[in-house]
């Protein structure tokens, strides 16, 4: 009997297997050996370590103010260092609603607890040179509830309304000189 079987060195499978890395001599950081794959492993986190490192390098001449954050019932008081119309809150103390009272170059932010009608007041006494606007939001967690721009007045204290419903009220974006529109 004939046997029309093809050759076992004949074989279509076997021709058409891709060379492999190390049977074309390429060097053995890029062969598919375990050894090569630590080295290249070894090289990845060397890279990102020097990366994070430069990028905190540069990071760290620029400190980052804390963010002055109120809940109910609380107040900050802090001063203002007043340049080329921005206003940079300094480090604030915190206290009790109605506790502080501000002294010059300093100004008292207040949050009351919320009333009937779901709202909050913002309670902002001012003794400054100059009358400071800022900008509140109120947040539950990462969310925006409520957002109120305060438009500074020297003399007497003064209330705005906001969301009660927040868990925090964030102050920033404080400015000087620049007309003020409360929306």
């Amino acid at each position: 009997m004939t046997s029309t079987a093809p050759a076992p060195d004949s074989s279509p499978n076997k021709s058409d297997k891709a060379p492999r890395a190390k049977d074309m001599g390429w060097p053995k950081l890029c062969s598919d050996d375990y050894a090569g794959q630590r080295a290249m492993r070894r090289l990845r986190v060397a890279i990102s370590i020097v990366a994070f490192a430069v990028g905190e390098s540069a990071h760290a001449a620029e400190p980052k103010p804390k963010p002055l954050v109120l809940k109910a019932g609380q107040e900050l008081t802090f001063a203002l260092n007043v340049a080329n119309g921005v206003a940079t809150p300094g480090p604030a103390a915190l206290g009790k609603l109605g506790a502080a009272e501000a002294r010059d170059g300093e100004i008292v932010v207040g949050l009351t607890p919320r009333d009937k009608d779901l709202y909050s007041q913002v309670m902002v006494t001012e003794k400054t040179a100059v009358a400071v606007d800022f900008v509140a939001t109120g947040h539950i967690g990462e969310i925006v509830i409520d957002e109120r721009v305060i438009c500074g007045r020297l003399g007497a204290p003064f209330a705005r309304r906001i969301g009660g419903v927040s868990w925090t009220v964030e102050l920033h974006d404080f400015t000087v000189g620049k007309p003020c529109d409360p929306g």
